[in-house]
């Protein structure tokens, strides 16, 4: 497998001094290239939520992030130079929902906002400690938002998450979201995982 080589760029996710959220993207396609994206806002306070809340209440926003999610998928969309036509339906995988749930939950307990965790682990290895095989990874990150629908149009407004969103080469995706710690100021945070399984060897 190549080495992927990755390239910082910066991007605003959403309107041009529109600073009530942040997101971060990163795509690490089938091209041996990765990508990052990043739009900084001030996080806003969000009260705690009970463990059994939190676990219900995100089961439910996150079904209706992939509904939102595949809904973008299934229309043509053009983004600069790129054109994107309709994908298949991204498909969940459990695998994939624990990779981006342990990295909200550990986000939130520290505030912090960053695709890379707390002991300096990346997308592709939390994706591996759970034991799902890739071929193509990437993730984006969003926070303040408590409902789906502003997280997918902030991501369709930067290139780099949205062609997390749009590439047929994803396949496969995990979802979670989560509220801060008691004190923390970081707000909710919200994680897509979207992957390609790697080849089975015959």
């Amino acid at each position: 497998m190549s080495r992927l080589h990755p390239t910082l760029t910066r991007a605003v996710a959403g309107r041009p001094g529109h600073r009530s959220w942040r997101a971060l993207g990163l795509a690490l396609a089938l091209a041996a290239g990765a990508s990052l994206a990043h739009a900084q806002g001030t996080p806003a306070a969000v009260g705690p939520a009970s463990p059994d809340r939190e676990a219900s209440s995100e089961s439910a926003v996150t079904a209706q992030l992939l509904e939102l999610v595949n809904r973008a998928r299934a229309e043509a969309r053009t983004w600069g130079p790129e054109r994107y036509a309709g994908a298949p339906a991204l498909r969940r995988q459990p695998p994939l929902d624990a990779a981006a749930r342990a990295h909200v939950r550990d986000l939130s307990a520290r505030g912090a906002f960053d695709l890379r965790g707390s002991d300096g682990s990346t997308t592709e290895a939390r994706v591996e400690r759970e034991g799902y095989r890739w071929s193509g990874i990437g993730e984006n990150l969003a926070d303040r938002h408590l409902v789906p629908e502003p997280i997918v149009q902030g991501w369709l407004t930067d290139p780099m998450q949205c062609s997390n969103i749009m590439h047929p080469a994803f396949t496969e995706v995990g979802l979670a979201r989560s509220t801060p710690e008691p004190g923390s100021s970081a707000g909710v945070v919200w994680s897509m995982v979207v992957a390609r399984p790697r080849a089975q060897p015959r």
